[in-house]
């Protein structure tokens, strides 16, 4: 028998799980923090907050088959495995199962874009927002990032995802051979973390959801390199969707031990529902690649 749930208790847990954390802690080494800061803007205002990245891990739904039960549902945590194998795998489980997330609401600020994160599907996964089907991804080895921000009903207390995970052989997804011919198992499942991304308007993009050929999120290059100096760009693909031209600055300070750098571009202008590109060049003085402590901070400032 399926225990079930009040959704009071539902949304509690919700509230219990949340783990807000920053990307600078996320990483130890060589760290991107992808901020957004406003310019004269009062930090209390909700507008105007950093970006949030929030682990939603837990109080999933699971079932196994072909299509939807809405009475065999279990309650799961991710990563998840559809079936546990045995120490010595000789007939991996392969079909379909589905997985069924509720975001609360008032946890969806109006003010924000938000976005959610897979960062592992094995093999094939169709994501539908409130039963709006938002993609249909393959791979199961790179991460996908869905904007879920048009979808959200407001006027709902939870808005619900629904993801259909496929690890059935599958000649146009890598490796491309059916399982038997190959010396490993692939299994299936959400098998890393999911994310809520919370974003302003204005922000820098995701860089797989950008779909953009050498260009989405940032990109850093290093031409030469050596005890005395690092010389390179960082290239930032930054979203407008606002109904507002935006002018804007890119600060980046590149901090270590026994330096500190920092980047201010020149203003430039995203037009309204747009995007655009800050190509900055970076000379950095006594660099300390691979320093625990040394990191990266990228922000962009907009001017009011």
């Amino acid at each position: 028998m399926v225990k079930k749930e009040s959704k009071q208790n539902q949304r509690m847990k919700f509230k219990q799980s949340l783990i807000v954390i920053s990307v600078k802690q996320a990483y130890k080494i060589a760290v991107l923090i992808l901020i957004l800061f406003i310019f004269n803007c009062s930090p209390q205002d909700e507008q105007y907050t950093n970006r949030v990245s929030t682990i939603i891990n837990k109080d999933w739904h699971f079932q196994i088959g072909d299509t939807i039960n809405n009475v065999n549902w279990s309650q799961v945590n991710v990563p998840n495995a559809p079936i546990i194998e045995p120490l010595i795998v000789n007939d991996q489980w392969q079909g379909i199962c589905w997985y069924r997330k509720a975001l609360p609401s008032d946890f969806l600020s109006k003010n924000k874009n938000h976005f959610v994160k897979f960062e592992g599907v094995m093999q094939e996964a169709t994501v539908w927002v409130n039963n709006i089907k938002v993609v249909h991804h393959k791979g199961g080895y790179l991460p996908f990032t869905i904007n879920i921000t048009k979808h959200i009903d407001y006027s709902k207390l939870d808005n619900t995802i629904i993801v259909k995970v496929v690890n059935t052989d599958n000649p146009t997804i890598p490796p491309g051979k059916a399982l038997k011919d190959l010396d490993f198992n692939l299994y299936g499942g959400i098998y890393r973390n999911v994310r809520l991304i919370s974003t302003n308007k204005v922000y820098i993009t995701d860089a797989i959801a950008a779909n953009k050929v050498n260009s989405g999120g940032i990109l850093i290059h290093f031409d030469e390199i050596s005890e005395q100096k690092a010389e390179g760009f960082v290239k930032i693909h930054i979203q407008n969707d606002t109904d507002e031209e935006k002018q804007l600055k890119t600060v980046i300070k590149w901090s270590g031990k026994s330096s500190m750098d920092s980047i201010i571009g020149e203003t430039f202008t995203v037009k309204p529902k747009s995007d655009t590109i800050s190509l900055e060049i970076v000379n950095l003085q006594r660099p300390l690649f691979g320093h625990q402590n040394h990191h990266i901070y990228i922000a962009l400032i907009l001017k009011l």
